[in-house]
């Protein structure tokens, strides 16, 4: 648990002073302030997903399938992003 926790507080550290730094001055606090209402509306809606998945197939099982699922939309993410590059060095 805390290892999950410090990697918990290292990903929103990271996510906000790269939003920060990489939002332009004139839009910064639009940018944060989006992006904090978003995480904070969703968190209490996935820590309910991830109670019932607990309770119904167990921790273990809850934490295999979690890990999987953040492997997939890291995967996902990177593809999008090597194409997204891959597209701008073409112009």
């Amino acid at each position: 648990m805390i290892i999950h926790e410090s990697g918990f507080v290292k990903q929103h550290t990271i996510t906000n002073s790269m939003m920060q730094v990489s939002a332009p001055d004139s839009t910064g606090g639009r940018v944060l302030n989006g992006y904090i209402r978003v995480n904070q509306s969703t968190t209490p809606f996935g820590a309910l997903f991830i109670g019932s998945l607990v309770q119904q197939l167990g921790a273990s099982v809850t934490l295999k399938v979690s890990g999987l699922f953040c492997l997939i939309g890291f995967m996902t993410l990177r593809l999008v992003v090597l194409s997204i590059r891959s597209f701008n060095m073409g112009k």
